[in-house]
């Protein structure tokens, strides 16, 4: 009969990540944000080539060189392994690989690891929670992602819908899925939005932001912190768009943002958000480029300088796709531009899922979403009828 070590032997032998025992969805997903975002139970700290310890985030995180599932990457002459095939065939001991890799730099073989590779000074619990992940890919489940369909949050806490727009606007998104539905789908899944604060969801859609509010893409629940991306350029961004095409118009502008515009004569100025001046304060400046809501707007006539309005976004689609959201029931048409703006932001998430295939990484999209939402971002610059929409990124 064999003794107790063969049969520990045999064992050993055989297990798998199953026989070891699953680890729990919890530790599974704690392991996923260390991964991807950096974010442990306890503050996560790295070096490079032996220089100061930093805070780790989503740049200095694994997925930054070892890619979405841990199949590897490599960016220049900088190879990063596959962590997977390690991680399955150690089982339960990659644990105890990965601290040395982490903690010590040294591999499986107790050789050092490449200099590329940086030291971490992280917590146990974590290194088991990322072991435990690795161990489970590429089984780990995409939050809101399920067999046959993929579900977006929508917040609209702080949007200024009033119940009959936030009516219309799901109805209108229930539209993009449907029609999604009709043409194949997200490679033989449907597309869902949902206003439920629980739940699984891929991505957050929210309204952020007070007077300068945007839509903003996010990783959904516990990293919703984690922003993905605007539908609208940032304010400076949109300054600096306008400031450059009034230079390519043969008229560099001068920024002002103080409680005195100083000597504006016959210059062309952009205000800041914020700053507010008399018109007569600004009468000798050639032309005046001011945000919208500004103390200006309307202004232009008897002696008052001639102002540019700028506003974020292709203003004129939105305000035709806002009027046919009104003839809908939203009779503020504010209200009705608001839902627009979701419906734009919504497009934006539509194309980059068919463009992602049926296997979905939620910090690929993120990433994904950033770049589309900067190429669109746009302003547009309205001189009484006239609109002129720019790029507010090269």
């Amino acid at each position: 009969m064999a003794g107790p070590r063969v049969i520990a032997r045999a064992l050993g032998a055989l297990a798998t990540p199953a026989l070891l025992g699953a680890a729990s969805p919890r530790e599974v997903e704690a392991g996923r944000d260390i991964y991807e975002l950096g974010t442990g139970r306890s503050a996560i700290a790295t070096r490079f080539m032996g220089g100061a310890w930093l805070p780790v985030g989503p740049a200095s995180a694994c997925r930054a060189c070892h890619g979405d599932g841990a199949a590897g990457g490599s960016e220049g002459t900088i190879v990063a392994p596959d962590l997977t095939g390690a991680a399955a065939a150690l089982g339960g001991k990659s644990s105890g690989w990965l601290a040395e890799a982490l903690t010590r730099a040294r591999g499986r073989d107790g050789r050092h690891l490449s200099a590329a590779m940086p030291a971490y000074r992280m917590d146990r619990r974590d290194i088991a929670a990322l072991a435990d992940y690795l161990r489970a890919l590429p089984a780990v489940p995409t939050a809101g992602v399920e067999p046959r369909r993929v579900t977006i949050r929508i917040v609209t806490a702080g949007a200024g819908l009033d119940e009959p727009a936030q009516r219309a606007l799901m109805a209108q998104l229930d539209a993009v899925g449907a029609n999604l539905r009709r043409s194949g789908g997200l490679y033989g899944r449907d597309l869902a939005f949902t206003t439920e604060a629980g739940g699984d969801a891929l991505l957050d859609l929210a309204w952020r932001g007070g007077d300068a509010a945007r839509p903003t893409f996010a990783v959904h629940e516990r990293s919703a912190g984690v922003d993905c991306g605007t539908v609208d350029p940032a304010d400076g961004d949109q300054v600096r768009a306008v400031a450059a095409w009034s230079e390519r118009q043969g008229q560099p502008a001068t920024v002002i943002d103080g409680n005195a515009p100083g000597d504006v004569s016959g210059k062309a100025t952009i205000l800041l958000r914020g700053a507010a001046f008399p018109p007569a304060s600004l009468a000798s400046a050639a032309i005046v480029y001011a945000p919208a809501r500004s103390p200006l707007h309307g202004a232009g006539a008897g002696g008052a300088p001639t102002v540019r309005m700028f506003v974020p976004g292709d203003i004129e689609a939105r305000s035709a796709r806002a009027r046919g959201i009104g003839r809908e029931g939203v009779a503020d048409p504010r209200a009705a531009l608001v839902v627009a703006v979701y419906l734009e932001a919504a497009g934006q998430i539509v194309a980059v899922l068919k463009d992602e295939g049926r296997r979905l990484y939620r910090m690929r999209i993120c990433d994904s979403l950033r770049r589309m939402s900067r190429s669109r971002q746009s302003v547009s610059i309205i001189e009484g009828s006239k609109v002129t929409v720019i790029a507010a990124t090269d």
